[in-house]
């Protein structure tokens, strides 16, 4: 795990101060995904003149409290249109009203009516967090209050909210061994040529034209694709993360992962490339959504980064956005493919005029699971480019709430669908059985330039509609923090029928 780090202390300044070489170890984990941490050795206050010790606060915060907020976030940000964003070269320090948890909770439109929470608003609309401020220090009198849990996206409307370090409530923290537990499993590894005969034999039955080659892979960074990385080659890895009996309506209470925790943990090169379907990062639209993850670890910004997905009420759509670089956290389900991003050999798969009731990721399912099954477990991971027709793209509605008026949406139990036009990319896994580590049979999320995207169910229009798809098997599967499935949340297409 590399958890080695070298950093300034002592300045307000960027790239200033007293340089101090550390090691971070993880000691508590939050539910709500704040991570503690031990600094060792511990920095020594008195070699940088400007430090300054700071306990933390033993009192009764007084109602309306005025407290000091400093942080290293974003002074402006464009959200959706692949531009980064702006962070300030000195440490900035404002100053913000503690409101009531009730007002947070009204104003927030979450339960944050909890004392496991202090929330900050300056009606004024002049002082707020930003982004990339999650885990700076909210002090009054000169002590430690709080840490930053996630930021308004509307300054002086929505509330900041802390993780209020003042609550002793003992279920808060969950210690490191019991935040991540990771099961590894050698998987199955079939030849390519073996494979593309299972492929195309599986495919014919629901589609007219099939064509199953090997070849080297394209450069994947290009359009239609889309992706992060250049290929999908170099130590293929599944990641099954988690699972739907974590998922919540409350979203506050639906349990945080880091890509970037996670593949420490796996002693992974933090510049491995992960791509793949998952529960969206809540903390970041402060609402319920998915993510399709297209993401280089730690690599320098680029024009390809992960898709966050969510509904859109005001106009009643499923729309994606740019999920930028630095934001690696997702939520309750995660089926991911890592690798080392690689150019090379891979199953390149051209499916069009649909005939049969299977859609193109459950045909591919299929046909490992008629041909291998349980008893010889094998994982794919890919990406795949609706080049014709229409998708169904499909958004979690597990309250059954109503469509939005003058909306294209329909329903279907616990899901909203939109169609997802072409051309659009798709990244996901599937898997030949879901095995006792209960998981996920295929799970693949759709994103795309003009921002229609969802959970992949089924092309809308069989007769036209076309693929275009490269996957390849993975070696091992890693098991993360197993959840008992629960299948009135899995899409129906996930479902062996």
């Amino acid at each position: 795990m590399n958890n080695e780090f070298s950093i300034l202390s002592g300045s307000s300044k960027i790239n200033n101060g007293t340089h101090h070489n550390i090691r971070l170890d993880t000691i508590l984990i939050s539910r709500t995904g704040s991570v503690m941490f031990k600094i060792v050795p511990p920095i020594h206050i008195r070699q940088a003149h400007c430090n300054k010790k700071i306990e933390l606060f033993t009192g009764v915060l007084p109602p309306l409290a005025n407290a000091w907020f400093g942080g290293w976030g974003c002074t402006k940000i464009q959200v959706g249109l692949g531009i980064p964003p702006t962070f300030p070269k000195e440490l900035v320090i404002t100053h913000l009203p503690i409101i009531s948890n009730q007002e947070c909770a009204l104003k927030h439109g979450h339960n944050i009516n909890d004392p496991r929470y202090i929330c900050t608003l300056d009606t004024s609309k002049r002082r707020a967090t930003s982004l990339g401020d999650e885990g700076g220090p909210l002090v009054f009198q000169n002590h430690l209050i709080g840490v930053l849990l996630y930021h308004t996206l509307e300054t002086g409307i929505h509330p900041d909210v802390f993780i209020n370090l003042l609550d002793n409530n003992e279920h808060q923290w969950n210690t490191n061994a019991e935040a991540l537990k990771i099961e590894e499993k050698k998987l199955h590894v079939p030849p390519l040529s073996e494979l593309q005969t299972v492929f195309r034999t599986e495919l014919l039955k629901n589609f007219a034209e099939v064509t199953v080659e090997i070849v080297e892979s394209p450069d994947l960074t290009q359009s239609p694709y889309n992706l992060a990385a250049t290929g999908l080659g170099g130590n293929p890895i599944l990641l099954d993360v988690g699972g739907t009996a974590l998922y919540d309506p409350q979203i506050e209470k639906q349990k945080l992962f880091d890509l970037k925790n996670i593949v420490q943990n796996l002693n992974r090169t933090l510049g491995s490339y992960v791509m793949g379907a998952a529960g969206g990062p809540w903390i970041f639209l402060k609402k319920d959504c998915d993510v399709a993850v297209n993401i280089v670890l730690n690599k320098p910004q680029s024009t390809r980064s992960s898709y966050i997905i969510s509904l859109d009420k005001t106009v009643g759509k499923i729309i994606c956005q740019v999920l930028p670089f630095h934001e690696t956290r997702f939520a309750v389900q995660g089926s991911l493919f890592l690798s080392d991003g690689r150019r090379g050999e891979v199953i390149k798969v051209c499916a069009e005029n649909r005939i049969g009731e299977d859609s193109f990721i459950a045909s591919m399912r299929r046909s490992i699971t008629n041909y291998y099954g349980d008893e010889k477990l094998v994982g794919i991971g890919g990406v795949f480019v609706l080049q014709k027709g229409k998708a169904n793209g499909t958004f979690v509605n597990v309250l059954e709430e109503p469509i939005p008026k003058d909306s294209n949406l329909t329903r279907v139990p616990l899901f909203y669908v939109d169609e997802v036009s072409a051309k659009a990319t798709g990244v996901g896994t599937f898997v030949s059985a879901r095995s006792e580590l209960e998981l996920t049979p295929n799970h693949f999320h759709l994103f795309s330039r003009h921002l229609d995207g969802g959970h992949y169910a089924s092309d809308t229009t069989p007769a036209i509609v076309k693929y275009e798809a490269y996957f390849l098997p993975a070696d091992f599967l890693m098991r993360v923090d197993q959840a008992p499935a629960v299948p009135k949340l899995i899409e129906l297409d996930h479902l062996l029928n």
